[in-house]
């Protein structure tokens, strides 16, 4: 029998002078199933949120105040069929706040999904039906080509 070993998103802020708050447990996730993650202000509160792209499903805990973060807002589930390959944080419209892109294997996509004043709107597709993933190395690439085009 297969054992897949589960792992908790867990905080462990520290406060200085060698102590810690105690550990809270946001959600339970398999490990296996982590593409990303990332620590950003995303509704430009002024406290980082976390965004965890899981193969699945891309979900937001947003930073209440200090370390008390909110329960799992789901950006994106089941569309992705296993398949999310890279997530990236960048402001692509440039209106100020950061967007997500990400790229998955079924179909081979990279899509948008961009961020309206810390919430995030349906997905949009980039590039549709290429030949290889798209690695996160490459969305990156990809983003300076296409913003050298626009400006």
């Amino acid at each position: 029998m297969k054992k897949i070993a589960t792992i908790c998103l867990l905080l462990l802020p520290f406060l200085g002078q060698g102590q810690f708050i105690p550990l809270k447990t946001l959600t339970p996730i398999n490990f296996i199933d982590v593409v990303d993650a990332a620590l950003e202000d995303i509704d430009q509160d002024g406290d980082k949120d976390i965004i965890v792209a899981l193969d699945y499903k891309i979900s937001l805990f947003r930073n209440i105040e200090g370390f008390n973060f909110g329960e799992e807002e789901i950006i994106s589930d089941g569309i992705f069929h296993y398949s999310l390959s890279s997530m990236v944080l960048y402001d692509l419209d440039k209106d100020g706040d950061l967007d997500i892109i990400a790229s998955h294997s079924k179909p081979v996509q990279l899509v948008w999904y961009e961020n309206n004043n810390g919430n995030f709107l349906t997905q949009q597709v980039i590039v549709e039906n290429t030949e290889f993933l798209i690695p996160k190395f490459y969305i990156l690439i990809l983003l300076s080509m296409l913003l050298s085009e626009i400006n």
